[in-house]
């Protein structure tokens, strides 16, 4: 473990360093301007590397903080006849009777086939989707038990008066309050192993299982949190409608995006860059400001790396903390590789409070079926875990959209 944050924190070094040698090179205006197009390409693919080896990095150590969470989970006796039923598909009668007790005996459904998950290694593949998913990380994650729940959200605000210490108080106006249900979806995963590895007595089945499926279900739903049309799957943030009407003209459950003022990109001169990002942020409330952060990808970063402002200062100011974001006018960042590329009506980046804007909901359960028959001599694992979102203050996040108006 201790090797593993050495490296993060060496390759977090580089990082900075390699900024801060490409700024000597903007400032000292002794190359020409092929020079300097050529050395932004190849800054801007070092430290696309340098970030993909600091996140391979941090996976590397979450996963290691999880091992002894599994191990423990796999030797408690009521989780030895799961373990066992996932190396040789042995359904002991104690198996049968643990889950028919829990309720979760759920063979032969169509839906969900297959035994429960023991929940100390669901929860840490819950962890682990959270430590790498930015959307877990940045928004408010629930975990429900009902297939249907549902809250109240206020979509106007409360009423309220000022009166003096005698006078008769007059009855405000009360909440406007909608119902929100998350779209849920069924994620799954088919994990093969192959039956001599199953076989092996040394071959750790829990880390195995937890780490196949949490990157199987991170990636799909992260795409899905983004931008997922809610077919199957949870509704992305930026599925949900998108106007142009600030907040005092805009109806619940739709988003504010700011234009461009290009049909597919960002503007060509840089001052006219560090405007939209300002309007993003005085358009935002100042409830949502504590909390707030940015949202891009790397191509974006990439660009909005080489500014200054109008005092010939960078506006973006790397961290010099390992683990900390860096941030862009004093707000942190977050870099997703499911953000939209520039292009024709792109929501190209975000702002604000995503926590308050954006709820994820995972129902309670993880479920894996067995199956060695399909692909002999591999035996195919299908897991699935119901998971959903919901928009709930769609004025807390504004986007920056590629469009002229």
């Amino acid at each position: 473990m201790a090797d593993l944050y050495a490296q993060a924190l060496e390759e977090f070094n580089k990082q900075n360093n390699a900024i801060y040698e490409f700024r000597k090179i903007l400032d000292s205006n002794t190359k020409t301007t092929a020079e300097m197009k050529e050395t932004s390409v190849k800054f801007e693919n070092r430290i696309a590397e340098l970030d993909k080896t600091i996140k391979n990095l941090e996976e590397e150590i979450a996963k290691e903080k999880a091992l002894n969470t599994i191990g423990n989970a796999a030797v408690k006796p009521e989780n030895k006849h799961f373990f066992n039923y996932i190396r040789s598909g042995v359904v002991s009668p104690e198996l049968k009777n643990t889950f028919k007790n829990s309720g979760e005996v759920v063979i032969g459904t169509n839906s969900q086939g297959g035994y429960a998950v023991p929940t100390e290694v669901s929860d840490e593949i819950i962890k682990l989707a959270t430590k790498n998913s930015v959307m877990r990380q940045l928004c408010r994650v629930l975990s429900v038990s009902t297939p249907n729940y549902s809250e109240l959200v206020d979509t106007e605000g409360t009423q309220s008066g000022w009166v003096g210490e005698t006078s008769p108080r007059p009855q405000t106006a009360g909440p406007t309050l909608s119902s929100v249900n998350p779209v849920m979806g069924e994620a799954y995963a088919n994990i093969y192993a192959s039956q001599y590895a199953l076989d092996d007595i040394k071959f750790n089945v829990a880390q195995w299982l937890v780490t196949s499926a949490e990157k199987a279900f991170r990636l799909k739903e992260e795409a899905a949190f983004i931008s997922g049309d809610g077919s199957n799957k949870p509704k992305g943030l930026f599925a949900n409608t998108i106007t142009n009407e600030d907040d005092d003209n805009r109806d619940f459950g739709k988003l504010q995006y700011i234009p461009t003022g290009d049909a597919d990109s960002l503007p060509s001169t840089e001052s006219l860059i560090l405007d939209l990002f300002i309007d993003m942020i005085t358009s935002t409330k100042i409830e949502h400001l504590a909390n707030a952060h940015w949202l891009m990808n790397r191509s974006i970063k990439g660009k909005l790396l080489k500014i200054k402002d109008s005092q010939n200062r960078y506006i973006w100011m790397p961290s010099v903390v390992f683990g900390q974001p860096d941030t862009l006018f004093q707000y942190p960042v977050a870099i997703s590789d499911y953000m939209p590329s520039e292009g024709a009506n792109a929501s190209i980046a975000a702002f604000g409070d995503f926590y308050k804007a954006y709820t994820i909901v995972d129902r309670l359960g993880i479920y894996t079926l067995r199956d060695p028959y399909t692909n002999p001599p591999f035996t195919r694992f299908y897991t699935s875990k119901r998971v959903g979102s919901m928009l709930t203050d769609s004025e807390a996040v504004k986007v920056l959209m590629c469009k002229e108006s």
